[in-house]
């Protein structure tokens, strides 16, 4: 059993937002004084908040079972999981916005560390049919859009300099 404190540290937000969830019925508690929350609530609170941020981003979560259901967490900013990880933080912040990797939004992003340790193994939040990290159906699939990128580009390039030569020619004229 926590305190109200102790559980805006868990969750690193102040004690003000943890009563606000506690009085909105997101977070679940014990009627005394003091008010006590339990580690089991408070990891429910984050597997529902996860669950719905990715459900948020129109990406069906095929591993719920593994992935969603409460377990102890250890919520860390996108800076300090960049530094825990070696990843860039920019890397971090597209897998988040692409519902790859769910996290808890508010003034400050927090991910899971155990969220992110699932999605370096290639078990977490995939779309149906969509290949798993590191394999050769996912880099082929990456260096296509790479490639796509690439022409789409030349493509842009190509039309600047035809429309700069068909203005040359409006000008001789």
């Amino acid at each position: 059993m926590l305190l109200e404190r102790d559980a805006a540290t868990l969750l690193r937000r102040s004690t003000a937002t943890v009563k606000r969830l506690r009085l909105a019925r997101k977070l679940g508690y014990y009627k005394r004084r003091p008010v006590l929350i339990s580690r089991q609530q408070l990891e429910q609170f984050v597997a529902t908040s996860k669950l719905i941020r990715v459900q948020k981003l129109g990406r069906p979560a095929i591993d719920l079972a593994a992935n969603v259901e409460p377990r102890p967490f250890r919520l860390l900013t996108i800076e300090e999981a960049s530094k825990a990880f070696d990843l860039p933080a920019a890397e971090i912040r597209i897998w988040c916005a692409t519902g790859r990797l769910p996290y808890l939004a508010g003034a400050t992003t927090y991910v899971d560390e155990a969220d992110l340790r699932d999605l370096g193994k290639g078990r977490l939040f995939y779309a149906k049919g969509e290949p798993e990290l590191g394999s050769l159906e996912a880099r082929g699939k990456e260096r296509g859009e790479m490639i796509d990128r690439i022409q789409k580009l030349a493509r842009a390039k190509l039309r600047k300099r035809r429309i700069a030569r068909d203005i040359a020619r409006l000008k001789t004229r």
